[in-house]
């Protein structure tokens, strides 16, 4: 049965009938059986103890109620209540292994897949069955080759009949199980012994005891294993490894897990997570020793040694070591502090790395110094468990937010064999700690940087960026010397706000986010802390958009309709498009064609909200990538010649900074203390036609023009109105017309010929809009063609030969340069604003780096101004939301629209379509 939170709230503070308000007692219509029964449904489903809550003022039979979580939990696929282990193993005789092999032989009875096991209870069969994905499919196909006259072997058959040796750390506690006379009969002398001695003297330590009849006994089911975990421990969980990704049930512990998981760092002790977490104490025992049994984390500081009493234990010591701590945790070494000290030491007085930019682009060291190198021409620094700041100053850190689609790519690519236990880790745990980044960055580096094709290049361009990244924010001198941790937004997300607040506030000086988040994601913010990412979550939402257009009085036609709006005709300016640029509400966008968008979207309608806007008239738009901060006065050369003709930038005095719409931008969007970048799209080219790429095509995204040589055509097709269409295939401006001429003469010639013909096709379509607007009256639109004729006599007029340069030529360049920076601002419109560190190209995340560290984005002031702003903006687009939605209360979620609205040019306004 479903309980409310409220009901669930009072029984777990044990709360009895008479003591409940008024409220609570309604809900049962006043009838204490009601709450009774909702008693034992909660405790029944979260395996509370008998003795310590309020089950025991319910039901009599202690026996029974523990044989009810036994049932109930083998039905559901939970984990096996290690915590109860001394009242279902010693009371009912239900080890571990016996309860999962029950429920392995009921899935074979069902013949469900594997994946039907819970995450969590995968990894337990795997650790005590030695049953994997691999093994249950074998096992399945003998059961079903097993038919003899429509009768099948029973499925215990086929399963193990003893568990496999599994891991028994000298530190656990060894508890006698329920024993009978048989057992004892068939024990070995030395085992009877052992068995005797921890009856006469309780619970005994395991390294006290001989190894090889403590494991022989665990096998024969007549000992089990406590996993003590006192309050003041601190725990590591390195990189997973024995983790099965099947599925996530949500029951209650393995809730508590997930969020433990995110949560824990060996700076925390126990008791300081449960306060944080604000959570019962013993809950968070029960699930740290959990991690502990199932080898997910260890103790830290925790000498084993000290527990191994019998010499028996001696020979296993490094290998239990090994096994505990994860084969491919990088355990710091300490020791190497002075060597590195010297080295840094030597670096900063030697010339061999000249500038930032060329330590970024450092992607051939050795493994074993790749991973204590950070991006700075200061300074080498140590790896964080190795540097002085490390040491001494742990308590706050850098936070990384990522979403799922890194792990994702991580995961899928194969990019490195070692690789996919960190980006299980990092999906799973949600949180790479700095302690394990050693061995990341060792596996990061080990990816074959290959150019690759299609979904697989950017599988390795994130991982190749992301290595950049951790290597620029981790103990970075510019960046305060700080470690760094990755964490993942969704594992953030299972925490109340309340809790995820004191999380960020008690472990983190700054958070950084990757760019761009999905949309899928509710991005995570705080209101304190300095943030290089969105100030709130509605930035990552359509909303967000159409308050860009908004404030800028720029961006494409754009629509945004409500759920269960029925479309028949789109908005002019749309309709003339070939694609359109579709985002279902809190899903990332994609293209569709033209021809059966009406189809589409009315489809997709009957689900959601959806935001259509235009994205190209003839073919698809191109895009360009303009990263922010903008360089400052006081930059150097190199950051100053993105924007100079080393680019091939027709226009040296142009800059992204002065576009209009930017401008306008930056008056609302602190452009100066954050980073990030703005798509900007080109209204007239297409993705293959200008020189300006997509971020995921070739190109050079600093938001210059990287020209190539291109081949302009003029295609003539009679269409019904006898218009001439015209095809460049040429950016906006070209440094000369490639038209084959040699001589000045001929060019001279061919330019006036062609401007004659660019002016009777200018005139045709000036007074085929005067004919048009005499009979109707029409909004004016986009005219391609008109745009492209304007465009080929520029090209022509702004370029001459550079043997023709004199003082003539540069007066008259002064004169049309004016013209030419608001033509060349007019093509390009504004698409979309992303706040964080770019990912998705090296390029991108190496500018937007060097901004950082070359405007001082780290300094005291700067990080206050950050705040500041960063407020001000979520202020700015809540209101802005509230006033284009219908009157609601509304906090944490974004809102659905309740009505349709058409931006054009900036200018929003209900939509009301035709019927």
């Amino acid at each position: 049965m479903d309980l409310n939170p409220d009901v669930e709230y009072h029984i777990s503070r044990n709360i009895v009938w008479h003591d409940l308000p008024t409220k609570i007692k309604e809900i049962f219509g006043n009838a204490p059986k009601g709450y009774e029964r909702a008693v034992i449904a909660y405790s029944i489903r979260n395996q509370l103890r008998y003795t310590d809550h309020l089950i025991k003022s319910v039901r009599k039979d202690e026996g029974k109620y523990y044989e009810e979580i036994i049932s109930y939990s083998k039905d559901h696929l939970m984990l096996y209540p290690y915590h109860l282990s001394d009242r279902v193993v010693k009371g009912l005789r239900i080890t571990p292994f016996q309860y999962y092999s029950s429920i392995m032989e009921k899935l074979m009875v069902q013949e469900k897949s594997y994946d039907a096991l819970p995450n969590f209870t995968a990894a337990d069969c795997l650790r005590l069955l030695g049953i994997g994905r691999n093994q249950y499919i074998e096992l399945m196909n003998h059961y079903r080759s097993t038919r003899k006259l429509f009768r099948k072997k029973p499925p215990r058959d086929l399963l193990p009949a003893r568990p496999v040796d599994i891991l028994i750390e000298p530190w656990f506690f060894v508890q006698v199980g329920y024993l009978t006379e048989d057992d004892i009969s068939q024990a070995k002398p030395n085992e009877k012994k052992l068995i005797d001695y921890v009856i006469d003297n309780h619970a005994q330590r395991a390294g006290s005891l001989e190894y090889d009849c403590v494991h022989s006994l665990y096998r024969k089911g007549l000992i089990y294993l406590d996993v003590p975990v006192d309050s003041d421990d601190y725990i590591v969980v390195p990189p997973l490894e024995g983790f099965v990704m099947n599925r996530v049930l949500g029951d209650y512990f393995e809730t508590l897990l997930y969020k433990i998981f995110v949560s824990i760092d060996e700076h925390t002790s126990v008791d300081e997570l449960a306060t944080v977490l604000d959570i019962n104490t013993e809950l968070i025992k029960n699930a740290v020793s959990l991690y502990c049994r199932l080898g997910f984390a260890y103790k830290k500081n925790l000498d084993s040694e000290s527990f191994v009493v019998d010499q028996s234990w001696k020979k296993y010591q490094v290998s239990l070591s090994n096994k505990s701590r994860g084969s491919s945790y990088i355990a710091p070494d300490e020791s190497l502090i002075t060597n590195e000290l010297e080295l840094c030491s030597a670096m900063k007085d030697s010339d061999s790395i000249s500038s930032f930019s060329e330590v970024l682009g450092m992607t051939s060291l050795k493994s074993s110094d790749s991973n204590l190198l950070s991006h700075t021409p200061d300074n080498l620094c140590l790896s964080s468990s190795q540097s002085t700041f490390g040491l001494n100053n742990i308590s706050k850190r850098i936070a990384f937010l990522y979403d799922s689609t890194l792990t994702a790519f991580l995961m899928m690519g194969n990019l490195s064999p070692g690789l996919k236990n960190h980006a299980v880790t990092m999906f799973e745990v949600g949180k790479m700690a700095d302690e394990s980044l050693d061995s990341f960055l060792v596996e990061l580096e080990h990816v074959c940087w290959s150019d690759g094709e299609g979904e697989a290049q950017r599988y390795f361009e994130h991982a190749k960026t992301l290595r950049k990244t951790i290597l620029f924010l981790r103990n970075n001198p510019n960046l305060g010397s700080m470690t760094l941790d990755l964490l993942r937004c969704e594992s953030l997300l299972n925490l109340d706000s309340l809790t995820l607040s004191r999380l960020l506030n008690k472990n983190y000086t700054m958070l950084v986010s990757m760019a761009p988040l999905s949309y899928e994601v509710k991005p995570i913010y705080s209101e304190n802390i300095p943030h290089l990412g969105p100030p709130i979550h509605q930035i990552n939402s359509i909303w967000f958009k159409l308050f860009l257009y908004s404030v800028t009085d720029n961006g494409p036609a754009s629509l945004l309709l409500s759920r269960g709006t029925i479309l028949t005709e789109l908005p002019e300016d749309l309709e003339e498009q070939s694609k359109y640029l579709v985002t279902s509400w809190g899903h990332d966008p994609g293209v569709i064609p033209g021809s059966n968008a009406l189809f589409t979207l009315n489809d997709a309608l009957c689900h959601s909200a959806v935001f259509v806007q235009a994205y190209g008239m003839m073919s698809e738009s191109a895009t360009v990538v303009i990263p922010f901060p903008f360089p400052n006065s006081s930059t150097d050369v190199n950051t100053k010649q993105e924007f100079s003709g080393d680019y091939s930038n027709p226009h040296p005095n142009l800059n992204w900074a002065k576009h209009p719409a930017i401008v306008k931008l930056s008056r609302v969007v602190d452009l100066e203390t954050s980073c990030g970048y703005i798509t900007m799209m080109n209204i007239r080219g297409s993705s293959t036609s200008s020189a300006f790429r997509s971020s995921h095509s070739t190109t050079n995204l600093s938001g210059i023009t990287k020209l190539d040589d291109v081949v302009e055509e003029l295609r003539y097709t009679d269409d019904e109105e006898d218009q001439i269409i015209f095809v460049s295939e040429v950016p906006n401006f070209l440094p000369e017309p490639r038209n084959g001429f040699k001589d000045d003469k001929c060019a001279k010639i061919y330019k006036e010929e062609l401007a004659c013909v660019m002016d009777e096709e200018l005139d045709s379509v000036m007074n085929n809009e005067l004919e048009d607007s005499s009979t109707t009256i029409k909004p004016q639109v986009y005219d391609s063609r008109k745009q492209k004729i304007e465009s080929l006599r520029l090209n022509l007029t702004i370029t001459a030969p550079a043997s023709n340069a004199s003082s003539g030529h540069d007066m008259t360049e002064n004169t049309v340069d004016g013209q030419e920076a608001h033509i060349w601002y007019n093509n390009w419109i504004l698409l979309d604003c992303h706040f964080g560190l770019p990912l998705f190209d090296a390029s991108v995340n190496q500018i937007v780096s060097e901004r950082i560290v070359s405007n001082n984005l780290w300094d005291e002031s700067s990080l206050e101004r950050l705040v500041k702003s960063n407020k001000e903006l979520a202020q700015q687009l809540t209101e802005f939301i509230s006033t284009y939605q219908a009157p609601s209360k509304w906090n944490e979620e974004t809102p659905l629209p309740s009505k349709n609205f058409y931006c054009r040019n900036g200018q929003l306004q209900e939509f009301k379509p035709c019927n």
